[in-house]
This record gives C-alpha cells, sequence and structure tokens, in this order.
C-alpha cells in the first residue's frame, strides 16, 4: 500500500511538473501562442569583417537593417571551423567536446542531444529546417525534432569537386512557403552556403564586385532581405550568425578547416525581435553554445543540459561589462581526422586566446585581433595558467574516436561522407614540429590549387602537385583520392586503382577511399572486388549511403538484381529523399520490364533533384519505346542541358532523330557528341565511322 500511495504522490508532482512546464496538451498550445515565433538564420562560411554592419566591403543592407532593430555582437565566435560539429553546437548548446561531433566526415549527431527543435516542439511550436547543402543533409543527425527537414539541394552529379548545394534564393523561398503555412507559433532554422568556395555570385553582384566574395555575401544578404522581413512582420525573435568565417590567406590558409584563426573561428551575430535592445553593441565574448540557452530563456524555458551560458541580459539592457571572463573553447580536429596533424583544441579567456598545439601559440586578441604577435615566450605564465583551463576543460570530455553513442548499433565512426575528407584515424601518438597544422598549410593549399586545376582539366599540372603533396606526406588522404582521380582523368583507370589498393596496404586507407576504390573496380568490370571493398566499406560504416548505392549497380552489373535492389531498399531506408537511389531503382525495374514502375522512381528521383541527366536519360528510353517521341527527345534534350557530357543521351538523341530524318538536328547533335567523347572513349562510342557518316549526311542534305 504504501508503494502505491508513493506512486499516486509521485504522479501528482509529475501532473504539477508538467503543467508548470507547459507540457501537458492545451497548457503547452496555449503557452506557445504567448510566445514568438523563432528565426534562426545560418550563414556558411561568413567572415564577420565582410559584412557592411561590421565594416566589411560586403553591401548588407537587410542585415544592417537587422542590427539596427536588435543587439550585435562583436566578439561571437564558433567552438569549430566546420560546418556539422558547428551547427550542432548552435542546435544544442554544447561545445563538440561534449556534442561528441569533431567533423563534417565521419560523425553523427545522436538521437540523445537535445536540440531547439525537439525543445521548442514540445512547447507546440511548429519546426522546419530549410537546408542550403549536403554537410547539414538529414542523415547527419540535426533533423531530429524537426517536422519539415526541407535539405532537397539534389546530388553532385558528375562533377565529384563540387559540394551538392542549392542557392540561398531557392532555400528562403522554401523556408517563406512553410512560414506562412505556419502563421503563428513556428520555429524554422533557415541555413544558406552560397558564401562557401568557390565564390561565384549571381548577377548583377557579379559585376558590381570586383571580389567575388563580397559579390557572394552581398547576394546572400538579398536572398534573405524577403525572408527577414516576413519574420519582422511576425514579431518572431531573430538570432542570424555563422557557422565560421573563411581565412582568405590569413595565416597561409585559403578557406577554413585547418587553422582557427580569429578570421574563421570569430563569427557575426546579431539578435533581434520583441523585448531586444535596439541598435545596441555587445563587446562580452559569447560562443555557440550560448544561443540556445539564451532563446530558451527568454521564451520562459530551462536551458536543460545546455552546456552553454545566457547571454539575455544584454538583449535587455543593451549593455555589457567588455569582453567578460568566460572561458570559451574551440577546436580544429579535422587535419587531425583526416591526415593525422596534430590536433588543434584552444580556449578564449579574457583578453586571451590559447592555442594548444606542438608550437603553442598565445595572442592577445583584443589588442591584437589579426594575431599578428604571438606572446607564448613573452607571456609563459599566462600560457600555462590557460593550458590548464583548458586541460580542466577537457575533463570529462566525449573521446574523439567515438561519437556519442546512440545504441549499440550506431555507436561506430561514419567516416565516408563529405568532400576532401574521410579519416586518418585522429591518431594519439605524440605529435611534434613537423605535425603542427601551420607547418603544413602549404600542403593543404597544393591540394586545393589541385582541385581547382582538375576542374579545369589541367590534369598533368594537378598530378605533379599532388604528387609533390604525398612525397612530404603520403598519408595525406585527400592527396591520395585527388591523385587517383587525376589518374582516371588521364585514362588510367589501372594506375588509379593501384594506388587506392596501395593505402590500403599502408592502412592509410578509410571508408572514403574504400567507396573510390570500388567504383574505380567497377569501372573496371572487376566486380566480385568491387563487391568485396563495397560490403567491407558497410561493415564498417553501415550509415554510407554512397557505398550502398555504388554496392547495388555492382551488384546489377554482376547479375544479380535483386541483392541489387536489396540494397537500394535499405539505403532508402535510412534517406528516401536520396535521388541517386531512386535512379538505381528505377533502372533496375527498368531492367525488369517494370517500364511504369520504373517511370515512377525516376519522377521521384527528379523531384528531389530536377538537374539528374540519368534520370531523365532513363525517362527518354520509356517513352520512346512506349512511342512517345517528342516526350523522349525532351527528355534526352534537358538530360544534355543539365550534364553536356552524357554520351549515352548524345548518342541516342542524335540517332533517333537521324531515323525519324531530322537531318540538321541530328547532325547538331552527333557534333555535340564528337566534341565530349574522350579520346579513351571514342572507339567504343564509333566515333571514326559516325564522323564519316555525318560527313556523308551533311554533304548529301547541303548542311554546313
Amino acid at each position: 500500500m504504501k508503494l502505491r500511495l508513493a506512486m499516486v504522490g509521485a504522479l501528482l508532482v509529475l501532473l504539477v511538473l508538467l503543467v508548470l512546464s507547459g507540457s501537458v496538451p492545451g497548457v503547452q498550445a496555449a503557452q506557445a501562442e504567448s510566445r514568438p515565433p523563432v528565426l534562426l538564420i545560418t550563414i556558411d562560411t561568413l567572415r564577420l569583417d565582410a559584412l557592411s554592419t561590421y565594416g566589411g566591403p560586403a553591401d548588407a543592407p537587410a542585415i544592417t537593417a537587422l542590427a539596427q532593430r536588435g543587439v550585435r555582437f562583436d566578439n561571437a565566435v564558433a567552438h569549430a571551423v566546420m560546418t556539422l560539429p558547428s551547427h550542432t553546437s548552435i542546435l544544442t548548446g554544447l561545445d563538440p567536446s561534449r556534442h561528441g561531433v569533431h567533423d563534417n566526415h565521419g560523425f553523427r549527431a545522436s538521437d540523445v542531444l537535445d536540440t531547439w527543435a525537439e525543445r521548442l516542439k514540445v512547447e507546440g511550436y511548429a519546426t522546419g529546417a530549410f537546408i542550403g547543402a549536403f554537410p547539414l543533409d538529414s542523415r547527419f543527425g540535426l533533423a531530429q525534432g524537426f517536422d519539415t527537414y526541407d535539405d532537397f539541394f539534389g546530388a553532385d552529379g558528375d562533377n565529384s569537386y563540387v559540394m551538392p548545394e542549392r542557392p540561398a534564393s531557392a532555400v528562403v523561398t522554401a523556408a517563406r512557403r512553410w512560414i506562412r503555412r505556419e502563421r503563428d507559433s513556428w520555429f524554422a532554422w533557415v541555413h544558406v552556403y552560397d558564401p562557401h568556395a568557390p565564390y561565384l555570385p549571381p548577377p548583377p553582384f557579379d559585376e558590381q564586385y570586383r571580389d567575388p566574395y563580397a559579390g557572394e555575401v552581398a547576394a546572400t544578404d538579398s536572398a534573405l532581405a524577403p525572408l527577414l522581413a516576413d519574420a519582422e512582420r511576425m514579431g518572431a525573435l531573430i538570432i542570424v550568425t555563422a557557422d565560421h568565417g573563411e581565412a582568405r590567406g590569413d595565416h597561409g590558409e585559403q578557406t577554413h578547416g585547418v587553422l582557427a584563426y580569429n578570421s574563421t573561428i570569430r563569427v557575426p551575430m546579431i539578435v533581434a525581435g520583441p523585448g531586444v535592445a535596439t541598435d545596441a553593441i555587445a563587446t562580452r565574448r559569447v560562443g555557440h553554445a550560448d544561443i540556445l540557452p539564451t532563446v530558451l530563456e527568454r521564451l520562459g524555458l530551462d536551458p536543460g543540459a545546455a552546456q552553454g551560458k545566457s547571454f539575455n541580459d544584454i538583449l535587455e539592457s543593451g549593455s555589457d561589462q567588455g569582453v567578460g571572463s568566460e572561458a570559451v573553447y574551440f577546436e580544429a580536429l579535422t587535419p587531425n581526422l583526416t591526415r593525422n596533424w596534430a590536433p588543434l583544441r584552444g580556449i578564449f579567456r579574457g583578453d586571451w586566446k590559447f592555442i594548444d598545439l606542438p608550437l603553442p601559440e598565445l595572442y592577445d586578441v583584443t589588442a591584437d585581433p589579426g594575431e599578428t604577435s604571438e606572446m607564448s615566450r613573452s607571456r609563459g605564465s599566462m600560457m600555462v595558467e590557460l593550458d590548464g583551463v583548458l586541460r580542466d576543460h577537457l575533463e570529462g570530455a566525449l573521446a574523439v574516436d567515438s561519437p556519442l553513442a546512440e545504441d549499440p548499433e550506431t555507436t561506430r565512426r561514419l567516416r565516408s561522407l563529405g568532400y576532401l575528407g574521410g579519416s586518418g584515424g585522429g591518431g594519439t601518438r605524440e605529435y611534434g614540429p613537423e605535425d603542427d597544422p601551420k607547418n603544413l598549410i602549404h600542403l593543404d593549399a597544393s591540394v586545393q590549387q589541385a582541385v581547382r586545376q582538375l576542374e579545369q582539366g589541367e590534369l598533368e599540372a594537378a598530378a605533379a602537385l599532388l604528387e609533390g603533396v604525398l612525397a612530404e606526406r603520403p598519408d595525406f588522404e585527400s592527396a591520395i583520392l585527388k591523385l587517383a582521380q587525376a589518374e582516371v582523368g588521364r585514362g588510367d583507370l589501372d594506375g588509379a586503382i593501384a594506388r587506392l589498393q596501395a593505402a590500403e596496404r599502408e592502412d592509410w586507407s578509410t571508408a572514403y577511399l574504400g567507396r573510390a576504390l570500388g567504383v574505380y573496380l567497377l569501372s573496371a568490370r572487376r566486380l566480385d572486388e568491387a563487391a568485396a571493398t563495397l560490403q567491407q566499406v558497410i561493415e564498417e560504416d553501415p550509415w554510407n549511403i554512397e557505398a550502398m548505392n555504388v554496392l547495388s549497380t555492382v551488384h546489377r552489373e554482376a547479375g544479380r538484381p535483386g541483392e541489387a535492389m536489396r540494397q537500394v531498399d535499405l539505403a532508402l531506408q535510412l534517406d528516401p529523399t536520396y535521388a541517386e537511389l531512386h535512379v538505381n531503382r528505377g533502372e533496375l525495374l527498368l531492367r525488369a520490364g517494370r517500364l511504369d514502375e520504373a517511370s515512377g522512381a525516376l519522377e521521384r528521383a527528379l523531384l528531389y533533384d530536377p538537374r539528374l541527366s540519368s534520370a531523365h536519360s532513363m525517362l527518354a528510353k520509356i517513352a520512346f519505346d512506349q512511342g512517345r517521341t517528342e516526350e523522349a527527345f525532351e527528355h534526352w534534350r534537358t538530360a544534355i542541358s543539365h550534364n553536356p557530357n552524357d554520351l549515352d543521351s548524345l548518342d541516342n538523341l542524335a540517332l533517333e532523330l537521324l531515323r525519324v530524318n531530322r537531318f540538321a538536328e541530328s547532325v547538331e547533335v552527333y557534333e555535340k557528341l564528337f566534341a565530349a567523347v574522350p579520346a579513351a572513349l571514342a572507339e567504343q562510342y564509333q566515333i571514326t565511322q559516325l564522323r564519316d557518316m555525318v560527313a556523308r549526311i551533311k554533304r548529301d542534305q547541303g548542311i554546313r
């Protein structure tokens, strides 16, 4: 009986707590109605000093107006210099030492983590996220708690050098549509990727700015303007920040991800909305982890497990007492995880910034924000003190080698997804000055230059540069992969395979390199080896959707359609919006003669990525086989417009136009085919014979 009474008492206490917290149906809805909507905008790769409101060259009237209506923070910092770990800090109120996500590659935010969306959804908010690029794809764990997670940015198609993304204008359009539908109690996270390299501002910003990066920033502000206007009209609490900055040559770094100087770790941040002070500038140093507890406090909610400290007092008063004394942690671990360079961690406190490396660094960032005067020798006692602060902070931190566990099946590192990355093990060995990232940054610059050369088709120059990098650091994964790509481009597929197999023998291989090896073995028709390689990748990385997709293709080509379909279906369970999986499924159905089902799968692929030339090419074949000739021609033309090097679409369209006596159109397409076919494939496509045929057609039909 005592137990029963205790249970009743506990239930009464729980009911009171639920009512007080607004977690009872009806109560939460009423409280949500009294709270403002919340808009979080994160701008990828945005330097603080690029914006006009911070004195920068990019005219950003919408963000400047927001700062005039709210509080501008001049000493906000990121905890990491890569997209996924930085956004995980923003959305959880934890820095990477506590949330366990340290890179875009090989990590996934655990369901154990408590996010903005989960907290606000419980309070009756509708929750929507609108994502600009692949590093924040739903598979990486940040979709938890969102009713809508719009990450339909498409695949990278045939360009292995360019990150899948969509422009800010498209992201904003989707977000505005959702907000108008939800109207009142909503939380929207809008991520835009445009300032990220390569810097390609759209018109008219491409001509207005000599500096394309500034043009990208100005274009981003223009795209965000209508969204900010909507949010202001609806009385929203608005937070705008960047996930990290961009070095642009500072300290020898070209972009970001390797070092952690202020150009990449210091970020803009502006907060405006109901009850927030106006036209105020705050100098207190705050970190990304501080945003969530601040928002929750403004909404009258408990900060829960958030590690950060609320700065709501600044939002209320519009003033502070200077930079403050709170320690703020930061890191840049990608080079350690992907190249086995020395790990970079550090701490801000007061005026000081300490960077823990084999060659440690100390800066007075208030007097020297450009970090030009390193002071570890002249202020050794301060360095020792901050080193102790950093050590204390790292007590109890999650091990870098393993992301925060969700369950026994999902605790292993997710190493394969992303760009120029993977895993080199995040070694625990002793590191010396030769491993210090600032002494190796020239290699990173060389790899980036080689990537640009590969994009431009300068294969020999890129290969020479990459060979030089590997002579200095033979385990540099990005250089191994890009050199293999250069070898494939030169027609040396066997050489690329041998290079990746050599990396595997040296234990430098990763799931990322393993997937590339599987693709090349497939291209070489070494199907059993490809299947074994890819199966091993998937066993090590059960979330490696790309490897599953390639393995499905291997099984299909090996005459195992049932196993191929099984792999596709498994991958679609992990990410049903992955367009290329639907293409693969469509091709399997097409080969099985199930044309209507194949069309459905291919149309679904185009729903998620309208640019997929392979989907259009197969839909053309289906339409042609079913007698819808003009529809087939249109699909082939669309495929070619999205991928001018789609050789099969060019070949098929030219041939079928010829068969219906549309000679001039056929000749035009054949000439595009001649220009696109590489020398190594000329015999396969019978280019010599086709040239002779086209010459006869032009002569007989009087075509010039």
